[in-house]
């Protein structure tokens, strides 16, 4: 049982709070998943009214629930911070309703991300215990406020995360320098990706053609010099090397989008339920290995790729997965899901302004490991760039090049010491049904 007494943290966090921008205040208990907000707040998340008439105010619930019981101390906490009398309890489904739909994962993963066990038993002079988050809301006349939600973590005497205090800001009038400097960053990765592309592809092709002189000659060799002897040795070196400098020269040529495709109609589910055993064996057995999709069965649509490609993708998403965690125990997930992107969602994307708003198969693989800073995500996909000393550099970038040759798009979110999601979006098969 948490230790629910009053903490002095909360005063202090009501004092940073800048009233004169008109926050709304909330609280979140992660233990029960209970949600209390203001009427400010409700409001500002895109609801139409303060408090619904079908929603009980918080003030005037008698009702002796296990919820109404746990609210308690998410009702104090409020009240020490300066909140408004009247308020509700909700949760966060319910709270996020009207938040985009693109934004609405990024933020509840975020938000757990902080509250998980791993932020929980963190010191009081954590950084852990400060969070940042931005989403877009659409209100009722149709109109797409920019919130900014900061929290901090409320702990009990025994330093345990008791529960978390925070407000939301309207900053939908940011100026239009910053969106304009946000276009600008994308027109210029655009160019990046086009010239490095570019690049990678000429020297690829050029390098695949002097390769092929060397891996000919070297098998007429082999045919002229006697097995077991050291030359014979030194030759099927030089074939090996050979086969691997192929293989990094592919991997250019997909990161160029100029990779050679069988397309045919794919079954991702299918897909990887056959790779599984594959996949199991690169996961050491420290890091718990999850599928979520795999109990609902194959009811996803078909979607139009090269078999070969997608494994690639999978098996350089999971290896790069493994990596990020490390020597430390810790879990990654494999999803796929079903969704609807909007021209206003692929735009927020890496290649989504490539491609066309529609019904697309998601495939998302999440770790617990290190995470990213945002200078090393911008440069993931970059060819050669690696964070791993004896890394290559062009496992994702070959991920990125044959996305782009499916027409799909990329989402990545990232935190330091939380960890790395990665969303690839296929476009369904033309003439699939949709659930």
């Amino acid at each position: 049982m948490l230790d629910d007494t009053p903490h002095a943290p909360l005063e202090r966090a009501s004092t940073t709070v800048p009233r004169a921008t008109d926050p709304g205040l909330w609280s979140y208990d992660p233990h029960q998943d209970i949600l209390y907000v203001d009427a400010g707040t409700w409001r500002m998340a895109g609801h139409p009214e303060a408090l619904p008439p079908s929603d009980r105010p918080v003030a005037e619930d008698t009702d002796r629930s296990a919820a109404s019981r746990t609210a308690q101390p998410t009702r104090l906490a409020h009240a020490e911070a300066g909140g408004h009398a009247s308020g509700r309890v909700t949760s966060l489904d319910s709270w996020l309703m009207y938040t985009h739909a693109s934004d609405r994962p990024r933020f509840l993963h975020s938000l757990r991300s902080f509250v998980q066990p791993s932020a929980a038993r963190a010191t009081r002079s954590s950084p852990a215990d400060r969070w940042t988050h931005e989403r877009r809301v659409l209100h009722r006349d149709g109109s797409i406020h920019h919130l900014r939600s900061t929290a901090v973590a409320i702990r009990n005497r025994r330093g345990i995360l008791a529960h978390v205090l925070g407000y939301d800001i309207d900053i939908s009038q940011q100026p239009l320098e910053k969106r304009q400097q946000q276009i600008d960053h994308r027109l210029l990765e655009r160019q990046k990706l086009e010239s490095l592309g570019a690049l990678a592809g000429g020297i690829a092709h050029d390098f695949n053609n002097l390769l092929m002189g060397v891996v000919g000659h070297a098998d007429l060799l082999l045919e002229e010099i006697e097995p077991g002897t050291i030359s014979h040795l030194h030759v099927e070196a030089i074939q090996r090397a050979s086969e691997r400098a192929t293989e990094l020269a592919r991997q250019m040529l997909a990161y160029s989008g100029r990779g050679q495709f069988i397309i045919k109609p794919i079954d991702l589910h299918s897909l990887i339920a056959e790779m599984m055993p594959l996949l199991e064996a690169t996961v050491p057995r420290r890091i718990v290995l999850k599928r979520p999709f795999a109990e609902q069965g194959p009811a996803l649509p078909q979607i139009e790729a090269d078999v070969d490609q997608l494994r690639q993708i999978i098996l350089n998403l999971m290896t790069n997965a493994v990596e990020a965690l490390e020597q430390c125990a810790g879990l990654i997930e494999l999803q796929l899901e079903q969704r609807y992107l909007s021209r206003e969602a692929l735009d927020q994307m890496l290649l989504g302004d490539r491609v066309e708003p529609g019904v697309y198969v998601m495939l998302e693989v999440t770790d617990t490991g290190c995470g990213m800073s945002d200078r090393t995500l911008s440069r993931m996909f970059d060819p050669f760039f690696s964070t791993k000393f004896v890394g290559r550099g062009l496992g994702l970038a070959a991920v990125l090049g044959i996305v782009r040759g499916h027409k799909g798009a990329i989402d990545v979110v990232s935190t330091v010491d939380i960890g790395t999601t990665v969303r690839i979006y296929f476009p369904q098969r033309s003439g699939a049904s949709t659930r």
